[in-house]
């Protein structure tokens, strides 16, 4: 339903900034703009990575510091650095009041994936399967990674 009022909003600020700004200056005001709102992806992008192989990663390794803590729910080794980096925003989003979402209801299968029987009956249930970019994840991480996909979605 929100999507539908995306093109709506989007429209009224763009009328909004036509109609404060002067036109000998639009294309200067809009390019800044633009770059401002975009730019905040790619410091995401090598901030994650940096954070993840630089702290995260070594953090999760088996004689890692966060090991002994988190490595029973997310796992340790390689990947667990990204886990944690998923868990961790999926977290933040939720604390922050960003993840407004719609009432929904997730089913988390196990790391074999659900069987045909079982995604037939979810199907006939209203669930849409989807799938985390192929990966193979602990049925925990799942949960919470799902999870902060939605609310990256739904914000």
């Amino acid at each position: 339903m929100i999507f539908f009022f995306i093109p709506i909003l989007n429209a009224s600020n763009q009328a909004i900034w036509q109609a404060k700004v002067a036109p000998d200056v639009q294309g200067k005001v809009f390019t800044v703009r633009r770059l401002i709102a975009q730019i905040t992806a790619p410091i995401g992008m090598i901030s994650a990575g940096l954070l993840t192989e630089g702290v995260f990663e070594p953090a999760m390794m088996p004689d890692g510091a966060l090991a002994p803590l988190l490595g029973g729910i997310l796992g340790t080794g390689a990947g667990a650095g990204i886990g944690l980096l998923l868990v961790i925003t999926g977290l933040l989003a939720a604390l922050s009041g960003e993840a407004r979402l719609a009432p929904l209801t997730l089913a988390v299968g196990p790391e074999g994936g659900f069987s045909e029987t079982e995604l037939q009956a979810l199907e006939k249930g209203g669930f849409e399967a989807v799938r985390l970019a192929g990966w193979v994840l602990r049925t925990e991480l799942a949960a919470v990674s799902a999870l902060a996909v939605v609310a990256a979605y739904d914000s």
